[in-house]
């Protein structure tokens, strides 16, 4: 699996993203988050914020519920090195750490990609399934 880690918050994100105006037309994906972690995962109430994104054909932008005028953007990528109908989201650098790319695949409905994320103490990290539902 290929691995990934994500943000803190809203106010931790390298590389935000602003926007003029109303944002709720450009939102065509709902996110939810699960925690695939034996142990549970740390930081969820935060990671759980970002629950809409917008999803381009080669840009993918989570937004959170909190903050409409910030969110995180990424490059998706066509790629001959992940399964038929997925490319590789790349990009990201969260919680002052860079992200490995990670698969981010079609599924009935939308969206799904699996990441880990490191924990307050980042020597260990929580792993999370991202699935995302077309609006």
């Amino acid at each position: 699996m290929l691995r990934v880690i994500l943000l803190a918050g809203v106010s931790a994100l390298v590389g935000g993203v602003s926007a003029c105006g109303d944002l709720s037309n450009a939102y065509t994906h709902s996110v939810s988050w699960t925690c695939i972690s034996n142990q549970g995962c740390d930081r969820a109430d935060v990671v759980r914020e970002f629950d809409r994104a917008w999803v381009g054909s080669s840009e993918l932008r989570l937004y959170s519920a909190g903050d409409d005028t910030s969110g995180a953007a990424v490059s998706r990528v066509p790629s001959d090195s992940v399964p038929e109908n997925c490319d590789v989201l790349l990009g990201l650098s969260l919680f002052g750490h860079a992200l490995e790319p990670v698969s981010f695949c079609r599924v009935p409905g939308g969206f799904e990609f699996e990441l880990s994320i490191p924990d307050s103490n980042p020597t260990s990290s929580s792993e999370w399934r991202v699935e995302m539902q077309s609006l």
